[in-house]
């Protein structure tokens, strides 16, 4: 009886085993795919575009703008609790 115990046991463990290498070979086969592929797809791309410069002048002007704001804000605030104390 333990004789039979032990070789299901042995058969269960030896499936195992093939199943995992056969999944494990699916998986390094299916990495090795896309590895090739993002490689090959890399070299066809073409190179990123240089990125469209837009005026300088109005992101100066926005960030004069915000600081002006800000500066309105902390002026306001410190205005504000001043005149409570």
């Amino acid at each position: 009886m333990s004789s039979d115990i032990t070789s299901s046991l042995t058969a269960s463990l030896m499936e195992g085993l093939y199943l995992m290498l056969v999944g494990m070979s699916f998986v390094l086969a299916f990495l090795t795919i896309v590895v090739f592929s993002l490689s090959i797809l890399a070299r066809l791309a073409p190179e990123e575009p240089a990125p469209i410069k837009g005026p300088a002048d109005k992101k100066k002007q926005n960030d004069q703008r915000l600081l002006a704001v800000i500066s309105a804000a902390v002026h306001r605030y410190r205005e504000d609790h001043n005149q409570k104390y």
